[in-house]
């Protein structure tokens, strides 16, 4: 006997009741897909740093190096060397490299000349050897020529006292150096780290060249 068309759909009724279901989620999870919703982000597998797998996520760029400083013409570049202070004695150095390709000659003293913040020369007495103001060996030392080879360097220096003997005169700070390291070479200017705090005694002693190793 042929079952009954009322008997078929009794019989599939409990398979629509779970298939309904299922429709109904799978609808509107492709409605979430679709809009971008951020629970359905969720279900799509991220690496901890958040990244897709198979997905490469650019280096960043490397920073760029420091800019080396040019060298002059001569050949012969200017930097600032040690300090040195104690009981209101000051010291200086100044170095010279010879950065560039063939050997270089220095001798004597530097030209020396104390700047203000505008880089305007000051007002100061700039002698050679200690002057007076403290005996120290290296700045009474006999001058010599000293000859640099690419990359050596030889030294020199200035001396003050940090010194007030009249509050009625207003105390003299250089903050630049202008060096000339040999007669008719162009003169450098350095940074005096810190100034160069002369009060008011107005004075500036000069040491030699000397090499450096």
């Amino acid at each position: 006997m042929t079952p009954q068309p009322r008997n078929r759909l009794r019989r599939l009724a409990p398979l629509a009741v779970l298939i309904v279901p299922l429709l109904v989620i799978a609808a509107l999870l492709a409605v979430d897909l679709v809009r971008g919703d951020p629970d359905s982000r969720a279900l799509s597998p991220r690496s901890e740093s958040g990244a897709l797998p198979g997905v490469t996520t650019p280096a960043p760029a490397p920073s760029p190096s420091p800019t080396r400083p040019s060298c002059p013409e001569s050949g012969l570049s200017v930097q600032l060397g040690e300090q040195e202070a104690a009981m209101g004695l000051r010291v200086l150095g100044i170095v010279v490299v010879n950065c560039g390709t063939v050997p270089r000659t220095v001798r004597g003293h530097p030209a020396i000349r104390l700047l203000d913040e505008d880089r305007q020369p000051l007002d100061v007495l700039v002698s050679h050897g200690s002057s007076g103001i403290a005996t120290v060996p290296s700045f009474d030392a006999t001058p010599a020529t000293v000859t640099l080879e690419p990359g050596e360097r030889a030294g020199a220096a200035v001396m003050w006292r940090n010194l007030v003997t009249d509050p009625s005169v207003r105390a003299t700070l250089g903050e630049f150096l202008e060096v000339t390291v040999a007669a008719g070479d162009p003169p450098q200017v350095i940074d005096a780290e810190g100034g160069v705090d002369l009060g008011n005694t107005g004075k500036l002693a000069v040491a030699p060249w000397a090499a450096r190793r």
